[in-house]
């Protein structure tokens, strides 16, 4: 069982991933906006 990993919050860094791989990640909230945009598109 995972369980464990919903206990306590934690922070995800992607400042490595950036530094290796260039650009940036989406904001969380960002991220949320399209997939509902994303969705909705295709009813």
């Amino acid at each position: 069982m995972l369980s464990y990993q919903f206990e306590q919050p934690f922070v995800m860094d992607t400042s490595k991933f950036e530094r290796t791989f260039g650009g940036s990640v989406t904001p969380l909230r960002e991220g949320v906006r399209q997939t509902i945009a994303a969705l909705q598109s295709t009813r």
